[in-house]
């Protein structure tokens, strides 16, 4: 739904993009169709306000609100609108204010150290890794290279179009400063591993290395 210089995309299925349904390939290949759709710009998720137009009419109705009713004029309202008032209000608040700053000041207790927040994708990616492996599942350890090297490029150089399409590579060097060379690699092997029904643990090391090869020298 547009909406001034931008849209709405309203979405009845959130479960849809959670972890668990990333995993799976097609799970996967829905996301992505779905996000492709987004335009450059910032993105906004929505999901404090998602209340659907019945549980919205029922809140009105019991909080005494009709259909075209509106909320009467509130004592804030009123209080501000006398000077008498307004000021002893303003008062208030001044004395509250400095209440609990020097009250606090007195009292408060020694605040912890917290802990600093750890990367826990890395240990998530690591416990799917030995999970395959200890499968000897070496095709699905290379298909979740594989997503999570286009999800990479996709967040990291905002580029939408498929590996698959001519211009990929020359846009992924020129953004990346990797040799044409390794990219070519790295998508002839991708095209391999995903149309393939079988991948050897030879093949899974290497592509291993030379995903490696790209993520440690890319800018």
């Amino acid at each position: 739904m547009p909406l001034g210089e931008g849209n709405f995309y309203l979405h009845t299925t959130p479960l849809a993009f959670t972890n668990i349904q990333l995993l799976d390939e097609l799970g996967l290949t829905y996301s992505e169709q779905v996000f492709s759709h987004l335009e450059d710009g910032p993105i906004y998720w929505d999901a404090y306000s998602a209340t659907s137009e019945r549980v919205g009419r029922r809140r009105n109705q019991a909080a005494g609100f009709g259909e075209d009713s509106r909320p009467s004029q509130g004592p804030l309202q009123y209080i501000l609108s006398q000077p008498s008032l307004r000021w002893a209000w303003y008062l208030i608040l001044a004395l509250g204010l400095l209440y609990f700053l020097f009250r606090a000041k007195r009292q408060q207790r020694v605040i912890p150290v917290l802990e600093a927040n750890t990367n826990t994708s890395l240990a998530f990616i690591a416990t799917i890794g030995r999970l395959y492996f200890l499968q000897n599942d070496h095709r699905k350890l290379s298909l979740q290279k594989v997503r999570l090297f286009r999800n990479y490029i996709r967040e990291r150089y905002h580029l939408t179009i498929s590996p698959e399409e001519e211009s990929f590579v020359p846009k992924l060097a020129a953004r990346s400063e990797v040799a044409e060379q390794l990219l070519q690699k790295i998508v002839l092997m991708s095209k391999n591993i995903t149309g393939s029904s079988f991948v050897s643990e030879k093949t899974m090391v290497e592509f291993h290395q030379t995903l490696d090869r790209f993520y440690k020298t890319c800018k």
